[in-house]
């Protein structure tokens, strides 16, 4: 062959070659519908929950390329034999779907029973099976619950919840059975300046709830998520505030229906009441709690003073951590006149007592 030729030859040679390529096995296809294909796998799942993405399922030909033209009529099961998934186990959702250019979607499925090894297959009239890839059907999630959604706290304070002991703090981490081994709940916070608490507390085994120690550190708004393994989370939302006091008279059936004595005589003394903490607006009397000692200062008018039970004069009352209230006061006249007292105490708006007057 001329050594003119032998370049075009091999050129044309290649062009041919190249021309001549294997079919697109991915691709759209005319040839007869074959088999089944799962081309969307069902993934791990919550027990009776919908299987996310949707599974689907596409009828290809003999060489795995999608038969476009296909309407087939596809139906799903969970697969038979030892080791998948659950005895009795029932697949839920819409089971028969028709192929829509060649591909069927099921958006709905569901298993009522937790379990490993889960297999679904795709059957339809005349085309060859397919079985998906295993999956595992988790635990039906239970449901942490705190006993409230929200929640007024002022700062260093917390709120008698409903626990086991009667002041407990501001709430409960609960799961709605009593558990068979210690369950740790792990405390996560939107803004942790503005409250504190644990970072995880233990429920422990045989109970259904553990106390939660919540207090007040910065005036502001936090969301306390609580969350744990096989369980739905629960968040609380804690808004913090300027916290106060009240005066209340010892005389009164309850605290809240009256304040100091509202006349006394010059040198007389008489036991006039407490105070009693609030939160913020006023809220949650006789409920919050200070979690750490605090000290009021007293600063009573010209006209009264506050006495301890040895009759001497005092200028603050304590509360110690976890009160809600003072210990008692006294108050005696010393000037005829009318006035009222005030307390106050860092991170407290200041209360000023109900007007008292003195006589001669």
């Amino acid at each position: 062959m001329s050594r003119y030729l032998r370049p075009l030859l091999s050129f044309a040679t290649g062009f041919l070659l190249a021309g001549c390529g294997g079919g697109d096995t991915t691709g759209p296809s005319s040839s007869p519908a074959s088999k089944l294909a799962f081309t969307v796998q069902p993934g791990t799942v919550t027990a009776g929950a919908a299987i996310s993405p949707a599974v689907q399922v596409t009828v290809q030909d003999a060489q795995g390329n999608t038969v476009t033209s296909s309407t087939a009529s596809i139906t799903l099961a969970i697969s038979s034999g030892t080791g998948t998934g659950t005895s009795g186990a029932v697949l839920g959702g819409t089971l028969t779907g028709a192929a829509v250019s060649g591909v069927a979607t099921f958006n709905d499925l569901t298993i009522d029973k937790a379990g490993t090894g889960y297999t679904l297959t795709a059957t339809a009239t005349s085309l060859t099976s397919a079985t998906s890839t295993s999956f595992t059907v988790r635990i039906t999630l239970g449901t942490l619950g705190f006993n409230y959604a929200t929640q007024s706290l002022g700062i260093g304070q917390y709120m008698r919840g409903c626990g086991f002991d009667e002041f407990c703090p501001i709430t409960n981490v609960s799961l709605p059975a009593g558990v068979a081994n210690p369950v740790m709940v792990t405390l996560t916070h939107s803004d942790a300046s503005k409250v504190t608490t644990p970072a995880s507390v233990t429920i422990p085994a045989g109970m259904q709830a553990v106390n939660v120690s919540v207090v007040g550190a910065a005036v502001g708004v936090d969301t306390i998520i609580a969350s744990t393994s096989g369980y739905a989370p629960d968040t609380l939302i804690v808004t913090v505030g300027l916290g106060s006091v009240e005066f209340y008279n010892w005389a009164c059936a309850r605290p809240m229906s009256c304040s100091l004595e509202s006349s006394v005589r010059v040198g007389e003394t008489v036991s006039s009441g407490y105070l009693i903490l609030v939160g913020p607006g006023g809220g949650g009397r006789e409920q919050v709690r200070v979690a750490a000692t605090t000290t009021f200062t007293l600063t009573p008018p010209p006209n009264f003073v506050f006495v301890d039970g040895s009759g001497n004069t005092i200028t603050s009352v304590t509360f110690a951590a976890g009160a809600y209230t003072s210990s008692a006061l006294s108050l005696k006249g010393v000037a005829p006149g009318t006035g009222a007292a005030t307390a106050s105490a860092p991170n407290y708006t200041t209360t000023t007592s109900p007007s008292t007057t003195v006589t001669n």
